[in-house]
C-alpha cells in the first residue's frame, strides 16, 4: 500500500504515543483472535496496490517486460490468494468461499505456490 493508502486506510485510528499506550495495552486482547486477523487481511487487501509504480524498471526492454509481467501476476494472484488468507487466518478453511478461492487460484496461478492452506 503507498502513501495514500495508508493515510485512508489509518483514518480515524488511535495514535499510539509515548503517553498514550493504546497498542501495548490492547494488543494482548486481540493477539492470535480469529475474527481480528481475518479483518486485518481484508483492510489491507482493500487498499492494496501494485508495486510497479515503486520499482526501479530493469534497464532492457526484455527485461522489464518480464518485471511488469512477474508483478502484474503477483498481484492478481493476490487477488484470489488475499482473501484465501484472510478465511485461513479467519478459520474459515472449510467454507465453499475458501474452496473457491483456491480453485481459482490454481487455476489461474499454476505456477504460483500458494502454501499449505490446509493444515
Amino acid at each position: 500500500m503507498g502513501t495514500e493508502a495508508m493515510r485512508t486506510s489509518s483514518d480515524g485510528g488511535v495514535i499510539n504515543t509515548d503517553d498514550n499506550l493504546y497498542l501495548e495495552f490492547s494488543a494482548p486482547f486481540s493477539i492470535a483472535t480469529r475474527s481480528v486477523m481475518e479483518d486485518n487481511v481484508y483492510v489491507l487487501l482493500k487498499h492494496s496496490e501494485s508495486i510497479l509504480p515503486y520499482l526501479t524498471p530493469e534497464k532492457s526492454v526484455k527485461e522489464r517486460i518480464s518485471q511488469e509481467k512477474k508483478w502484474a501476476s503477483i498481484y492478481e494472484a493476490g487477488k484470489f490468494g488475499g482473501p484465501a488468507l484472510a478465511l485461513f487466518l479467519g478459520g474459515k478453511t472449510g467454507t465453499q468461499e475458501f474452496n473457491t478461492y483456491l480453485r481459482e487460484l490454481d487455476k489461474k496461478f499454476p505456477d504460483m505456490h500458494r502454501g499449505d492452506f490446509e493444515k
